[in-house]
């Protein structure tokens, strides 16, 4: 049986120790699980003004930016993101020897990616073509990566190959990888983002109910439904999903998830979590598919799935 969960569970971590709609607590996560692989890290000014301006760009604060109103992409799945992502790199340097460790400012500059790989989904405040940041599904890893070119430029924080805008890629589809041509090292933090993102993503408590009430309707007002009847539809073809997912994951992003397993001492609890969702959805498929049987809330439910209902797209149309 589904276990219910309430909206404060489902704002906190895969551990349920770290508050994933905190900017400030997964930013002394971090910092606290990378201390011993990078000592200086946590009082990195960079790191210190990226969260910061991550948190305002999110709520509207950010000059020339309005506050993000995609449902489903949102700031507890970047934050969720961006822990994941800094786990897998724990992984790494716990695992490998010294010459194949990951220098403190490609960290960085992975760790600010993470922050912000989602920002393209942001509309700017003069822009009245779109009504919602969910318009931009195709394209906003390319406008991620224009933010990052400048962005890192504003902050003086030296990237003269572009390797953010690069990396950002890995998130995403719009070009296909082979093409970015990057370094084993800038590869190996890339392949950690693209992983990081679909870990933190599947293993949300309550990401069936996500993609049944949020993400399908993003994927209708950005142009990406087409493979899917309706929400519901969505969700039929999610253990089809999973499997490529799992497939991706293991080649083209090189296998980094291993390094959740010796993260966290034997087991990847991300890849465990998803797993689970994918049993419990295709139970529900084999005894009639009663979608009603997923009842896990989350934070701001109603109001979410108030905007996602004005992206368009059905729910149950079979």
């Amino acid at each position: 049986m589904s276990q219910t969960y309430s909206p404060d569970q489902t704002a906190w971590d895969i551990t349920g120790t770290v508050r994933i709609s905190d900017p400030e607590a997964v930013h002394r996560d971090i910092s606290s699980l990378l201390s011993t692989h990078y000592p200086d890290l946590q009082a990195s000014p960079y790191l210190v003004r990226a969260f910061r301006d991550f948190a305002d760009i999110y709520a509207g604060r950010y000059s020339g930016y309005s506050a993000c109103d995609t449902p489903y992409h949102d700031i507890q799945h970047t934050l969720d993101m961006v822990l994941a992502f800094a786990r897998l790199l724990a992984g790494h340097q716990m695992s490998v020897p010294a010459e194949q460790k990951i220098p403190q400012s490609l960290a960085l500059l992975g760790l600010i990616t993470a922050l912000f790989h989602d920002v393209g989904y942001i509309r700017h405040q003069s822009d009245h073509k779109r009504r919602n940041g969910a318009e931009y599904a195709r394209e906003h890893i390319s406008r991620g990566a224009t933010f990052l070119k400048s962005y890192l430029k504003r902050i003086g924080l030296s990237d003269p190959f572009h390797l953010a805008s690069r990396m950002i890629h890995y998130t995403g589809y719009e070009i296909p990888l082979r093409e970015l041509h990057l370094a084993n090292a800038e590869h190996t933090v890339a392949c950690m983002l693209g992983t990081a993102d679909y870990l933190s993503q599947m293993s949300d408590r309550a990401y069936l109910e996500k993609c049944l009430e949020l993400l399908y309707h993003e994927f209708v007002a950005g142009g990406l439904d087409s493979p899917y009847f309706s929400a519901k539809d969505m969700l039929l073809k999610t253990p089809q999903f999973f499997h490529m997912v799992m497939e991706r994951l293991q080649v083209s992003l090189g296998d980094v998830r291993r390094y959740m397993s010796i993260y966290f001492g034997g087991t990847n609890l991300y890849e465990l979590k998803m797993r689970n969702h994918v049993s419990y959805l295709e139970a529900i498929l084999q005894s009639g598919g009663d979608m009603r049987k997923l009842r896990r809330t989350y934070p701001l439910r109603r109001e979410r799935m108030a905007v996602a209902s004005t992206l368009g797209g059905a729910t149950f149309r079979t």
